[in-house]
């Protein structure tokens, strides 16, 4: 089930050149994925007991373009696109 992206987390900076950071307002666990323009994924990460936390994920080797941002919790998923930049 889609759900809006605010009520997993909080992503910023977009556009971003080294570091995404994602700070969760759900509890339990999350899935990030990255994918580029072509679909292809480019990050994939499991993250458990995320309530309160934050990650970041580094962008800095990607080329720059846009992407999309899927987080999947145990409520549901999300996505939005990110814009890598130098």
């Amino acid at each position: 089930e889609e759900i809006p992206m605010e009520s997993i987390a909080t992503v910023f900076p977009n556009p971003v050149a080294e570091r995404l950071q994602l700070k969760y307002a759900l509890d339990g666990n999350c899935l990030i994925q990255l994918f580029d323009a072509l679909g292809n994924c480019v990050v994939q990460r499991y993250e458990e007991n995320i309530k309160g936390r934050s990650t970041l994920v580094d962008v800095s080797r990607m080329a720059p373009g846009n992407y999309l941002l899927r987080l999947t919790t145990s409520t549901g998923s999300s996505a939005q696109r990110i814009a890598v930049v130098r």
